[in-house]
């Protein structure tokens, strides 16, 4: 799976006003203020809605409220914990087990009503049914996967009675890329050497590596970090996508092709939600939950919670 390419982080522009020398004349400071008053108006002004706008929004939240109480929903995105090709660092030693009981009793603040977690329903839901009722009476030792590590142990945790699986498969067109970029003389964009493209961020630094120096709570405030999640999307936009020509178009396909698996994802969670929850939890890869969170955002039954603010 893709990890995306970095991103530089946009500087917060600041306005500052030193007081001018002492014998500066009082005309121009009269002439700084007032340009500093008339700014601040300025902006307020852009601000403000306009009254036809606002006229128009009413007619249209009379016609369509919206809900009272959007479900709450926060996307965990997390690194594969079994995933033996991308770390080799072993969760079930009892110091990282220790690391995951911490992590998971603060997840759990959240109090979830539903946990959904990064599994096929048609393939995994069956299994997850047996084996989560199995752990939850004694009688089955979690794996090493973060479904199992987190999702089962929340959810006993909060006493829910099931654990819902909510991926969907999906074709990652990598070598299809490489084989145009290289056909097209387009391996700079792909390796991050032409201008304007960035290295992705495990490229820089490795999970593996994090681990080493940290927590597992340590490396997921690190995936839930809002510059990390934007950072991770870059080589999908300023690499991937520029991949082809008019002929083929073989980068924007495997974005499309992302996107797909992702909106099918969030389609998955939907399907299996009656709206009476108050608060869901979706534990999944990290990738997916820039997409994922759109798709959230722009649903006004839902408000996107910063898992952040959940992690020790």
């Amino acid at each position: 799976m893709l990890h995306g390419a970095e991103l530089h982080a946009s500087p917060v522009l600041t306005h500052s006003r030193s007081p001018g020398p002492f014998q500066m004349r009082r005309y121009t400071s009269a002439l700084v203020l007032l340009s500093a008053i008339s700014g601040c108006a300025t902006t307020r002004r852009h601000a403000e809605t306009p009254p036809k706008v606002r006229e128009w929004m009413l007619e249209v939240n009379r016609a369509a409220p919206l809900p009272a109480r959007p479900v709450e929903v926060l996307l965990l995105a997390t690194f594969h914990f079994a995933q033996q090709d991308t770390t080799k660092v072993d969760v079930l030693t009892p110091a990282r087990q220790r690391e995951i009981e911490r992590l998971a009793a603060s997840l759990a603040r959240f109090r979830p009503t539903r946990i959904f977690v990064e599994q096929q329903p048609y393939f995994a839901q069956k299994r997850i049914d047996s084996t989560y009722a199995l752990y939850r009476t004694g009688q089955w030792t979690l794996r090493r996967n973060e479904v199992y590590q987190l999702g089962y142990r929340i959810a006993g945790m909060l006493g829910h009675d099931r654990v819902l699986a909510s991926d969907h498969a999906g074709f990652w067109l990598g070598d299809s890329v490489h084989n145009v970029a290289t056909k097209l003389g387009q391996l700079d964009i792909l390796n991050a050497t032409a201008p304007r493209t960035m290295k992705g961020v495990h490229q820089v630094i490795s999970t593996e590596t994090l681990l080493s120096r940290g927590s597992i709570g340590d490396v997921l405030r690190w995936l839930n970090d809002p510059q990390y999640l934007l950072r991770s999307q870059n080589g999908y936009f300023s690499r991937l996508a520029m991949i082809g020509d008019d002929k083929v178009a073989a980068g924007p396909d495997l974005v499309a092709e992302w996107y797909r698996r992702n909106i099918k994802i969030y389609r998955t969670i939907l399907d299996q939600l009656d709206y009476s929850e108050s608060r869901i939890m979706v534990i999944i890869g990290g990738d997916h939950v820039p997409p994922l969170q759109h798709f959230f955002e722009s649903n006004v039954n839902f408000r996107v919670v910063p898992a952040s603010s959940y992690l020790p």
